[in-house]
């Protein structure tokens, strides 16, 4: 069973799978060219959310940067268990059309909903046309939200961690 899909550069690459509950085996294959190499497969427990969360009711509302012309907005819903309403301005790096030169964009990340792990943890990715992928992740504690947000819009790319506080229901 293929479980997820990610592309390395500079020899790192991540990628997000969700799992079925029990034991389950899973294997990194890495596909270089058209050569594919296969990891050791690793065994993992993945068992249900424990009683105790550490996000509740109230952490429910609307989450934004502290600044003029918000650049992450997001909302808490569903009792702490949804992360809904992503958009975010995230700064990227463009190669220009003479070599050897860049130009810089701000892109728009729009993710619509993630759902909240137990421990307050969350991870959307999403590709779009072939040419967008975006993800975001980040755990909310205390009545703050913290991670970061990724964006690859054809050519260009970047990425920024952020910071949210809540701001109203």
């Amino acid at each position: 069973m293929r479980a997820g899909a990610a592309t390395a550069l500079g020899g790192r690459g991540e990628a997000v799978v969700t799992l079925p509950r029990g034991r389950v085996a899973v294997r990194a294959v890495a596909r270089i060219g058209a050569q594919d190499v296969a990891g050791p497969a690793r065994t993992l427990v993945v068992a249900p959310a424990g009683a105790r969360r550490a996000t509740r009711p109230a952490d429910d509302g609307r989450y934004a940067t502290r600044v003029r012309g918000a650049t992450v907005r997001l909302r808490v819903t569903g009792a702490g268990r949804w992360v809904r309403d992503v958009r975010a301005f995230v700064p990227m790096l463009c190669p220009g059309v003479t070599a050897g030169t860049f130009t810089t964009q701000i892109g728009t990340l729009r993710i619509a909903r993630a759902r909240i792990a137990p421990d307050g943890r969350f991870v959307q990715a999403s590709v779009a046309g072939g040419d967008t992928a975006q993800r975001v992740r980040g755990r909310l504690s205390a009545g703050r939200v913290t991670g970061r947000v990724e964006l690859s819009l054809g050519p260009c790319a970047g990425n920024a961690s952020y910071a949210v506080g809540r701001t109203g229901p």
